[in-house]
């Protein structure tokens, strides 16, 4: 569809306290800058998981976990039923209709 994904697991964000908003833009100019200097394409978003909670943001997207969060995610303040995130992309259009599937067991 056009769009280029970083794909990462994302446990080589830094932050702390829920959702780490500053680390996720630190990252994002890092590897920009980087791929910058080395003229390599860029990337239109990048995807990771290792927070356990789906988020969505122009620049970047978190998919959740099929375990839902864990005693270290209640400990830095996150909470969300197992899930798992499924988009679509359109050539001309892009990304549209994300999903954040909440998964069960009943």
């Amino acid at each position: 569809g056009g769009r280029r994904y970083w794909l990462m697991h994302g446990h080589q964000i830094q932050g702390g306290a829920g959702l780490p908003w500053y680390g996720l833009q630190r990252r994002v100019g890092k590897e920009a800058i980087k791929r910058m200097r080395r003229r390599l394409s860029g990337f239109d978003k990048i995807v990771a998981g290792h927070f356990h909670t789906p988020l969505a943001t122009p620049h970047f997207w978190l998919g959740g976990s099929a375990c839902g969060t864990m005693a270290y995610d209640h400990q830095e303040g996150r909470e969300a039923d197992p899930s798992q995130s499924s988009w679509l992309v359109h050539p001309l259009h892009g990304e549209f209709d994300r999903v954040d599937w909440t998964l069960r067991d009943d």
